[in-house]
């Protein structure tokens, strides 16, 4: 997987992204939402890797208290957007880690590790779950979202090209190797469009589109159009599905 071209496609949606995020809000509420009954009142540590723009830094900072909180996404164009959501009053608490968090040493004896709709591009999960559990200290919580086989199916069938997802019974029997599994669940998030262009647009402005290296010519989007007018079609619109999945997980002692 080119971590780099993730990095570039993304940054590349960072101004738009928070306005057209519709299904990433929502699955950040869940998310929240989900973890409200395990939340402790007060954690030393927490880690959020991903944070893109900061909508998860963002309700983290309101709904937990926190000795250190520790960010974490793939360049400087990602800290300046998340570090946005805090105030002066924050910097002492806040660190922001720079870099692919398969590579480099979390910090230690965490609380909560938590994230959003990023867990789908780690590479090496088994190695990577591993990583986690050892960071977190005992009875520490992992908290996250991911996606399932269902998600942006619709541009799967026009374009070809997708990550690998898995369902949601895959994913609790991989981390049930090192954590005890509190709470699952998954949901489908349909949002509707006026058009194939407006999908289009849906694409680049939130970067989902992250993997594919193609350069698109004036003759290739056209191309691409029809077979999104033609796979999306429903009714007197347009659809796209994601798939979220909600994971609230305990480490093993």
């Amino acid at each position: 997987m080119d971590k780099a071209l993730i990095a570039q496609k993304f940054s590349k949606s960072l101004k738009s992204y928070d306005q057209e995020a519709k299904a990433q809000k929502l699955i950040i509420a869940r998310l929240i939402e989900l973890f409200e009954p395990y939340k402790a009142d007060q954690f030393e540590s927490i880690l959020e890797f991903g944070t893109g723009t900061g909508l998860l830094s963002k309700e983290i900072r309101s709904h937990c208290q926190y000795q250190n909180l520790y960010l974490n996404d793939l360049s400087e164009e990602f800290e300046s957007f998340t570090l946005s959501h805090f105030t002066k009053e924050d910097e002492d608490k806040i660190s922001f880690i720079r870099g692919d968090i398969e590579q480099f040493d979390l910090p230690s004896n965490l609380d909560l590790v938590i994230s959003a709709s990023t867990e789908q591009w780690v590479e090496n999960k088994s190695k990577f779950y591993n990583k986690i559990s050892n960071s977190l200290k005992e009875n520490g919580h992992f908290v996250f979202s991911t996606f399932g086989p269902d998600n942006l199916k619709q541009l799967r069938e026009a374009t070809g090209v997708s990550l690998e997802y898995f369902e949601l019974e895959e994913n609790r029997k991989a981390l049930a190797e090192q954590f005890e599994i509190l709470y699952s669940e998954e949901e489908n998030i349909i949002l509707k469009f006026d058009s194939a262009m407006e999908i289009l647009t849906h694409i680049k402005k939130t970067g989902v589109n992250a993997i594919s290296k193609q350069n698109w010519t004036r003759k290739s989007v056209m191309e691409l159009i029809k077979k999104i007018e033609k796979v999306c079609k429903k009714d007197d619109h347009y659809e796209i599905t994601y798939h979220p999945l909600y994971f609230i997980l305990k480490k093993r002692s």
